[in-house]
């Protein structure tokens, strides 16, 4: 696979937390090296400036939502406490972009996104 497509899939990946069987096969059986999800969100924060990129931190949501901002940044975060209903939406400056990432992954499943690993050390 090239870099390219490797980025493509994690962009994917990132923006709607789902990758098709094909994808996930174009990965490979590994783990994925988290400095490719670092890559793959700065690619897509260059050009919409929030992650996932259908949302903003006034919408209902459920996880995090990074902007990118000119100071740094922001994670955004919410969780659901009841049946449709959310808690306060809390904000902080992240200290880089792969702080922000481990937040939005934690968020999403921990150490996998639909069930791809993430390997944390690469």
């Amino acid at each position: 696979m090239t870099p390219e497509r490797q980025l493509q899939i994690c962009r994917k990946l990132l923006d709607t937390l789902h990758v098709t069987a094909e994808e996930r096969r174009e990965l490979g059986g590994g783990r994925l090296p988290f400095s490719v999800l670092v890559n793959s969100a700065q690619v897509a924060l260059n050009e919409v400036h929030f992650l996932p990129s259908s949302l903003r931190p006034d919408h209902e949501f459920e996880g995090v939502v990074i902007e990118q901002c000119d100071q740094g940044y922001l994670v955004y975060e919410c969780h659901e406490i009841g049946v449709g209903r959310y808690s306060p939406v809390t904000s902080r400056v992240a200290k880089d972009l792969g702080d922000a990432v481990r937040a939005y992954v934690r968020a999403n499943g921990g150490t996998a996104i639909d069930g791809v690993p993430i390997n944390f050390a690469a």
